[in-house]
């Protein structure tokens, strides 16, 4: 939780200390804030093509999204926020487990969204989150963190901002504008059941100095042969591809 500590009252003839509350911000003023921070992702493979969502989280280029947005895929682009495209030349790392994976966009400079850390989240604080659903390009929608899930080993939050398909890899920010997850699944079964990677995550992957060409990501075969007799308790692939978090 975080704590916030108590302004000092300024004594008499001086100048008002400035508040050391957390600025916060509405949903019209996060989306403003971060319209050129976040991208769609078009992926394409031999057979297939897909959508997502991705958030830049540096200066450079790099873009953060969800590993399963490219998973089998050979060429990859971003459209950006005022219909320009680039090109993705190569991933700069990946968390197949966490559903991470981070983008090098080949461009000089790139306006990044802050990031928050997704440790200090409470339970019950709102949320809003930027996405392309079904390929609707800077849909923001809000909601509350639900709930704080662990789900085969890792932790998850739950969200119940609504998402969809397209919507993987979309930032979810806290109403200080921090970035502090990314979509990632939704459970059909139920209503707003939406769950988001706490963005904490990625930060190893921030550090990697690698250049991976996106055809030499792990692809899918290679995984469930490495994951074969290991990990019973995830889901499999095909109840993974029937949540709207998978393969957009």
């Amino acid at each position: 939780m975080l704590g916030v500590a108590a302004a000092q009252q300024p004594r008499a003839g001086t100048s008002k200390q400035p508040s050391r509350v957390p600025k916060s911000y509405t949903a019209s003023a996060i989306l403003a804030e971060n319209r050129s921070a976040v991208g769609v992702i078009v992926a394409a493979g031999n057979n297939n093509a897909k959508l997502g969502t991705g958030v830049f989280v540096n200066g450079t280029g790099l873009m953060l999204t969800n590993f399963h947005v490219v998973d089998g895929t050979d060429a990859v682009a971003v459209q950006m926020s005022d219909g320009s495209v680039r090109a993705v030349s190569s991933a700069r790392a990946y968390d197949v487990d966490n559903d991470l994976v981070l983008l090098q966009v080949d461009m000089r400079q790139s306006i990044p969204s802050v990031l928050g850390d997704s440790d200090r989240i409470v339970v019950g604080e709102p949320i809003v989150v930027i996405s392309n659903p079904e390929g609707l390009e800077q849909t923001v929608t809000n909601g509350l963190v639900s709930g704080i899930r662990s789900l085969g080993g890792r932790t998850l939050l739950q969200i119940s901002a609504p998402i969809s398909s397209g919507s993987s890899g979309g930032p979810v920010y806290n109403m200080r504008g921090e970035v502090i997850g990314l979509a990632v699944a939704s459970l059909e079964t139920g209503q707003n059941l939406n769950f988001a990677v706490p963005i904490n995550y990625s930060r190893p992957l921030l550090l990697s100095k690698m250049t991976i060409p996106i055809t030499a990501l792990p692809r899918p075969k290679a995984r469930l042969d490495n994951q074969r007799g290991q990990d019973s308790d995830k889901p499999s692939e095909g109840d993974q591809q029937k949540k709207a978090g998978g393969p957009p």
